[in-house]
């Protein structure tokens, strides 16, 4: 009976967490403070039930002693059963007259609790009784003491003499260590800014239970000096800053934070630990809050900044955190509520208060799923009282420092707005941003690269999880060392690219969250995990192009859409494929593609786009031919515009692209041929680098025009020809119906399409001077009126005045009307302007024959002149002889380029004895000053060709700016433009080689002609310390515009230890040089390769996704290789055997393989087989009984090419494995 009514109760409290949300919603999104404090005591009641079934008889001989069975995942026996007695004493103080909770007594409750802080602090080594299990100043003895330290003071009042003399030894014995306990420290990999943040409640509390102690006083600096370090940086060491009366420089002791405050745990970036920092500390706050203390600034150190700078940037709308290397832990458990509290009390943070509010009742949800009252439903209880000790943090947050805010949904979407854009953190590599529709983010840490695009949980308040953080997400199964990356980033938009092992990536984020991934290499690729978690998430259905999909597995065609929430198109994709993930953390996981494919694969991904909507866009979608090394992807956006992303990552240092729309020709951001629906052009990158464009201008012609766009409002047009051209430009906005203008380009026009006052308009140069004209002119109008209004002027200066300024602004106008026609007249609107310049120069005369006052006439002199000035520019940059310059780009070393300098006269009279000029950089040689014409009549058009070279050893990989000067006896013109300086030969190779004694390896080097004529290049390298270089073929005949593989082969001499640089170089006939720089790692074990090398190179038997064979070869011993399982039975076993194996390159002798597990899933039965070919296998060793460690199989040598251990059984605590996990694999 009991059972059945907490099952109904649970019903009601999951159906009942429904409505807050939507009837406060109107009011705020906030809970207020008595709202929190009620529904988190809630919780705390709903599981206290579910500890009472872990109660346990003592297992000490000792009276009035009894245990909860607390253990779990990361969490020791005293760690939980504190967090029960903190639990237990906050719902006794926030409901002092309720006599049950759940169904248990207040007075079992508080029997329970002394009796278990008994058995803890019995068992502390401090304690002087003989258990000794925990304590005395180890790593979590702070962490495992204060919890229950702080129910037995609340209990104090019941606690025997014995008892209380007991705390008092362990407590005040644990303090006294941490007053001499060295400072924990670490920026790299494993901070020590979590013990530093545990640590500091100990000290706190002791001094505020024992305040009588002489070591009270030392406790309180401890405790503040532990709170400062918990977010140190390296240059707090030199800081003035006074913090609790001190120089920030006298505290500190450690270096836990990078130099931009991001945190590194468990060898990446983790948001988790970095809250810890601040909600352990945040306990020593509550202590002292409950003591009546004022709060010492150490323990706000460095809290909000945080907040600022990182953790608000990655807070998603469900009130959790973006987890950019992917999730550690239970997902979706909110443990970072106690933070979210502090943030909302303390620092009365509106955003923190809403998405606390949010994340509470999440939290309370997912647990009326579970009739028991657990919160997420584990076989133990340990990591839960983890959960329900920060709720009872909650509490005591909301009650010692509320109030909260209560922000307006426009105050909360405000404040969430200052935190958006991108933001790039290069101490931990990576750059994440909010943006229109999605959190989008890209993570190069070489531990966890992956990336994410998680669509606004805003748009579905009632189900607003979606994405899980997988390891490796949309990466797939790229694994192996992160190479070489870098991050065109931009205030709402960014494009990065690098290489992961052998797989090359890209992802471009617009401002709207619109995504565009690009990817060269073998392997799946573009997985994206979603979560499934009952009672939290929602049906998640599964559409392509055929509808609905039935069931997990093969899906038909190139797109899907998940759950009308993203929309996903591959193209080069080996197909779409779905699958499950069991465990903890259950996923519905997408892989865009599930194979390799072509092995150049683009995707585009459109948050919150449902599935009528993918399907409609899904046929934009493609691929752009690119060079070996690039890869490139067009799509049409939800707002019509085109979205482009190239990438480079090796090759040509630019790429020609065509680039088609059946809407009309697409301008880029590059000069472009713009031929019917098709835009030619071509994009100059590094590498490895990728740049994304935002397309909004489409262009229809009846000829041939060139363009380019010049920001997304704004784009550049010119009929190259020598006769009229019509054309249609359409423009799509961000927001709105698109926009269409007509006009007809004269013979060598350049014309400006640009947005103004939300029209599109075609004009030539002229428009913005007109346009700048009559700005002051019509607010002159405006003024004039407001004089008379406020009898400053009469009605008859006011008219007067009115009238001389509305006869330029006439003229003004009338010159618009002919710039924006679709058949203007240049002479007829250069006329009319120069009607309105000798008009406005009248205005100031007209203002003195009026007698008005000194201002008024000041202000008329003003707008007369900004107008006359502007107008002054239209007639000599706009009506006047213009010049245009284009080259036939790229540039090449020592090469002549041709150029263009296209002429036209749009004003009233000819231009007389003209000569033209092209110059480059300093040490570019340009063609003798040429004559042009001997007359150019107003309308006519002319062409100047000449040539310029840059010097042989121009630097290659930049744009160079040429320049056109034209001066003939009316005036002169100047025209500009850039262009690339691309290599003469490009040379391509490894970025790695892993040397070893005795061996030789093989170094492709790739060479590519990039002209149009035959070369010889001779080639060289240099020879590092310690290796031999032999090279074959140091003189090389390249094709025209073709390419030629050299190989070298590179031998270790006995070096085995340390790095060196191995150089590469090409020099043409020409002098004309390339050359690329080859890291080289040295070592004595024959499997290593860290550095990206060709060889060795790794294989298993099965792999997750996140750790693939590579990493058992990296020399790092925190990176592993994890086979398939991942359920009870899915490890090795001798019918079903896993094997990790790798290829030496070349056959040599072995003797040795050393294996280095990871502690606890290591394998634990295994042979040592060996092989020439691949193939045909044989066992030289086998490891009947290998220990949860390091093994070193020696055996007698033997000649092999192809070495793999065969697992058959693992270590794991549960049993049969789940899978096997190996860190390294060395062979000797």
């Amino acid at each position: 009976m009991h059972r059945r009514l907490l099952a109904l109760l649970a019903a009601l409290i999951a159906l009942a967490l429904t409505v807050p949300v939507a009837a406060t919603a109107a009011a705020s999104p906030a809970l207020d403070d008595a709202a929190k404090r009620a529904l988190a005591l809630d919780v705390l009641e709903r599981f206290v039930p579910h500890a009472e079934s872990y109660w346990r008889p003592s297992d000490l001989a000792e009276p009035a002693t009894g245990r909860y069975d607390a253990v779990g995942s990361g969490v020791t026996q005293p760690r939980g059963a504190g967090g029960i007695a903190f639990a237990y004493v906050t719902l006794l103080a926030g409901r002092p007259g309720q006599q049950e909770f759940g169904g248990v007594p207040r007075e079992t409750m508080i029997e329970r609790t002394i009796e278990s802080i008994r058995h803890e602090a019995l068992t502390n080594v401090l304690s002087g009784a003989p258990y000794r299990r925990w304590g005395g100043g180890t790593w979590q003895a702070s962490l495992e003491t204060y919890l229950w330290a702080f129910a037995a003071h609340r209990l104090w009042d019941r606690l025997d003499a014995d008892t209380r003399a007991l705390v008092r030894r362990v407590v005040t014995g644990e303090a006294n260590i941490l007053i001499t306990k060295p400072i924990a420290s670490g920026e790299e990999g494993d901070t020590g800014a979590e013990d530093n943040g545990w640590n500091a409640p100990t000290p706190a509390l002791a001094a505020i239970m024992f305040p009588d102690d002489p070591n009270a006083d030392a406790w309180r600096q401890t405790a503040k000096r532990l709170a400062l370090n918990a977010s140190s940086t390296r240059a707090d060491a030199t800081s003035s800053e006074l913090v609790d009366g001190l120089p920030l420089s006298e505290w500190m002791r450690s270096v836990n934070l990078h130099p931009d405050l991001t945190m590194e745990n468990h060898g990446f970036f983790n948001p988790i630990y970095q809250q810890v920092a601040h909600e352990t500390v945040g306990v020593a706050a509550i202590f002292d809050g409950v003591a009546g203390r004022p709060l010492p600034e150490a323990y706000s150190f460095r809290t909000e900044t945080v907040w600022e700078q990182i953790l608000g940037r990655l807070a998603t709308d469900d009130g959790d955190f973006a987890l950019t290397a992917g999730q550690d832990w239970i997902s979706k458990d909110y443990q970072h509520l106690a933070y979210l509290s502090i943030l909302s009390t303390r620092f009365k943070r509106a955003d923190a208060s809403v998405l606390e509010s949010r994340a509470l009742q999440l939290v309370a949800r997912r647990q009326a799923t579970h009739g028991s009252g657990s919160l997420l439903g584990q076989r133990q209880i340990g990591y839960e009282t983890m959960l329900i000790e920060r709720l009872a943090e909650l509490w005591w947050n909301h009650t010692l420092f509320g109030p909260s805010p209560q922000p307006s949904a426009e105050e909360h979407a405000a404040e969430r707005a200052r935190l958006a854009g991108v933001k790039q953190f290069p101490y931990s590599d990576f750059v994440a941003a909010r943006l229109g529709r999605a959190f989008v983010s890209m993570s190069w840490d070489p531990v966890r690269p992956l990336a994410l695009v998680v669509p606004h949980g805003d748009a579905h308040p009632d189900d607003p999880i979606f994405s899980y953080y997988a390891p490796r997400n949309l990466l797939g199964s790229a694994g192996g060392a992160v190479g070489e990356r870098t991050c065109a980033c931009e205030e709402d938009r960014f494009s990065t690219a690098g290489s992961i092992g052998d797989r090359r990536f890209s992802l471009t984020a617009f401002p709207d969250g619109m995504t565009l991934l690009l990817d060269r290499g073998t392997g799946a690729t573009f997985t994206y995990a979603l979560e499934e978690i009952p009672g939290l998430t929602g049906e998640r259905p599964i559409w392509t192009a055929a509808g609905a999909a039935p069931a997990l597995g093969d899906l038909p065609g190139d797109w899907v859409n998940a759950a009308d929430r993203l929309g996903i198109v591959v193209r080069g994709g080996a197909g779409i494929r779905t699958s499950a993930v069991g465990g903890d953390n259950r996923q519905l996981v997408i892989t865009g593609s599930k194979d390799t494919g072509s092995g150049n694969r683009g995707a585009a991904l459109y948050p919150l786009a449902d599935r009528q909507r993918t399907a409609q866009l899904a046929p934009s979608v493609r691929q752009l031919e690119t060079p070996a090394g690039w890869s490139a992807l067009a799509a049409r956006a939800e707002d019509g515009s085109v979205r482009l992303a190239a990438a480079r990552w090796a090759g040509a240092a630019t790429a020609a692209l065509e680039l088609s729309d059946e809407r009309g020709a697409p301008v880029p951001e590059q000069d472009a041929l713009l031929d019917g629906e098709t835009a030619r052009f071509r994009v100059a990158l590094d590498a490895p680098a990728s740049r994304g464009q935002t397309l909004r201008f489409l262009v229809r012609s009846a000829a041939p025009l060139r363009g380019r766009q010049d920001g997304e409002r704004r784009a550049l047009l010119r009929n190259p020809s020598d006769r009229a051209v019509a054309a249609t430009v359409t423009y799509m906005p961000a927001t709105g119906a698109a926009r269409t203008v007509r006009r007809t380009l004269a013979p060598r026009e350049q014309v400006v399409a640009r947005v103004v006052d939300g029209e599109l308009t075609l004009a030539g140069p002229e428009l913005e001077p007109l346009l700048e004209a009559r700005a002051p002119l019509a607010e002159l109008i405006e003024r004039l009126e407001a004089w008379r209004r406020d009898g400053r002027i009469t009605t008859g200066q006011a008219a007067a005045l009115g009238a001389a300024a509305r006869t330029p602004l006439g003229a003004v106008d009338r010159a618009l009307v002919q710039a924006r026609a679709e058949r203007p007249n240049t002479s007829n609107g250069a006329a009319t302007a120069r009607v309105a310049q000798a008009h406005a120069g009248r205005l100031e005369a007209a203002a003195q024959r009026q007698r008005v006052p000194d201002d008024v006439r000041t202000a008329v002199a003003r707008a007369a002149g900004e107008a006359g000035d502007a107008l002054g520019r239209a007639l000599t940059e706009a009506y006047t002889v213009v010049a245009w310059l284009e080259a036939d780009g790229p540039a090449h070393p020592g090469e002549p380029l041709t150029v263009r300098v296209a002429l036209l006269n749009r004003g009233q009279l000819p231009a007389r004895d003209g000569a033209v000029t092209v110059a480059g950089p300093a040490g570019w040689s340009a063609s003798d000053r040429q004559e042009a014409f001997g007359t150019l009549a107003p309308g006519a058009a002319r062409v100047v060709t000449t040539t310029i070279a840059p010097p042989p050893d121009a630097t290659t990989g930049e744009r160079a700016e040429l320049r056109a000067e034209l001066a003939h006896r009316g005036g002169s013109a100047e025209a500009a433009t850039t262009v690339a300086v691309e290599p003469v030969v490009e040379l391509t190779t490894a970025r790695g080689l892993a040397v070893v004694p005795g061996l030789a390896r093989p170094l492709t080097v790739a060479l590519a002609n990039r002209l149009q004529r035959p070369l010889t290049v001779t080639l060289a390298a240099t020879t590092p310390d310690g290796a031999t270089v032999r090279l074959a073929e140091p003189e090389v005949e390249l094709p025209a515009a073709g390419s030629v593989e050299v190989a070298l082969q590179v031998e270790g001499t006995g070096r085995t230890s340390g790095s060196d640089t191995l150089q590469v170089a090409a020099t043409a006939a020409g002098g004309a040089r390339a050359s690329a720089e080859v890291a080289v790692a040295f070592s004595d074990d024959l499997a290593r390769n860290g550095v990206g090398s060709q060889w060795p190179a790794a294989s298993a038997s099965s792999l997750q996704s996140a750790y693939p064979p590579a990493l058992a070869f990296d020399g790092t011993p925190s990176t592993f290789w994890v086979a398939a399982g991942t359920a009870e039975g899915g490890g090795p076993s001798p019918e079903r055997p896993e094997w990790l194996a790798v290829d030496l390159g070349a056959a040599t002798e072995v003797r040795e393989v050393t294996m280095v597990p990871r502690t606890n899933y290591g394998p634990r039965t295994y042979a040592v087989e060996v092989s020439a070919d691949g193939e045909s296998w044989r066992q030289v060793a086998s490891v009947p009984a290998a220990p949860n460690g390091t093994v070193r199989t020696a055996f007698a040598p033997v000649s092999a090419r192809h070495v793999r251990i065969v697992i058959t059984d693992g270590w794991d605590r549960v049993r049969p494995p789940r899978n096997v996990q190996v860190a390294s694999l060395e062979v000797r």
